[in-house]
């Protein structure tokens, strides 16, 4: 049976595939092992005039399907999510890596939560920093208050399992228009339909920074995206007019920051998450 789908978009990533189609073929030899099940790696290949080529000697189901023109990261893992067999989804990027002897641990809070959230590491230029201090700032960033009045403090999918049948339809039916935010827009759905996210403290994943770019670190693109997500959350029933404007003023007042355009008035004006900001900095220091 296959338990877990890992879904990959790719976009000219031919030197960073292998790096996981070796972390995927491992941890379905470890899957098999322990239960009998199976695991699948899907790949979108988002860069139609370039072939995906990977080690075919993997012992893994391996599909690839291509677009027939650049949709983007959202539209491709919603076009890899509607081929996955498999009760639980694990998004990731190409570049990512996993810590796969720690993998199987997500069995072990499986029948406990919709979302699961692991631990792991940011790599940029060779050099690792911990995505999460601890169990207890874990426990903080992800609850849907932080996700609202801070930021997306969840850096990716890919430390996350996900079930399937709970990915919402209006994150597949509603891909945003400008790259950044749709991750955002995931964990925003997921709590506003109900699901129950819990924290895996291990460590799992590998969040790496390539050439490929970061949107995350494009204010400009990143803000047109949140705009984006905003307005489809307005006309989402389960997300409470009050909750908007919360993420309205705290998209607004990380925008000002991050291009250096915030004043005193500013600070004035958005006081509140001025102050949501600093409990968020101690809760961090202190966790």
């Amino acid at each position: 049976m296959t338990s877990i789908s890992f879904v990959v978009p790719f976009y000219h990533g031919n030197q960073y595939i292998n790096g996981l189609v070796s972390c995927v073929s491992d941890i379905n030899k470890r899957l098999v092992a322990k239960k009998g099940d199976s695991v699948e790696l899907i790949i979108i290949n988002d860069s139609p005039d370039e072939a995906v080529n990977y080690n075919k000697s993997s012992d893994i189901d391996v599909r690839i399907y291509n677009n027939v023109k650049n949709l983007g990261i959202q539209a491709s893992r919603i076009n890899g999510l509607q081929q996955a067999k498999g009760k639980w989804i694990n998004f990731l990027d190409q570049d990512d890596l996993l810590i796969t002897e720690n993998y199987l641990s997500y069995l072990d809070y499986m029948d406990k939560a919709d979302a699961i959230i692991s631990n792991g590491y940011y790599e940029r230029h060779g050099k690792r920093q911990r995505i999460f201090k601890n169990q207890k700032v874990q426990n903080y960033y992800i609850q849907e208050r932080q996700l609202i009045n801070i930021r997306n403090l969840i850096p990716s999918p890919g430390e996350s399992l996900i079930r399937k049948d709970v990915i919402p339809y209006e994150w597949q039916k509603n891909v945003l228009s400008n790259n950044g935010a749709d991750d955002w827009f995931l964990w925003l759905l997921l709590y506003s339909n109900g699901a129950k996210y819990v924290a895996n403290p291990n460590d799992i994943y590998i969040h790496r920074t390539t050439d490929q770019g970061n949107l995350s670190f494009d204010y400009e693109e990143m803000y047109k995206s949140c705009q984006n997500m905003l307005s489809l959350l307005k006309n989402n029933v389960g997300f409470s007019s009050k909750k908007w404007n919360r993420l309205d003023r705290a998209i607004e007042f990380k925008y000002l920051k991050d291009t250096d355009r915030i004043t005193l008035l500013d600070y004035l004006k958005f006081f509140d998450c001025f102050v949501n900001n600093m409990a968020y900095k101690v809760n961090t220091l202190l966790g």
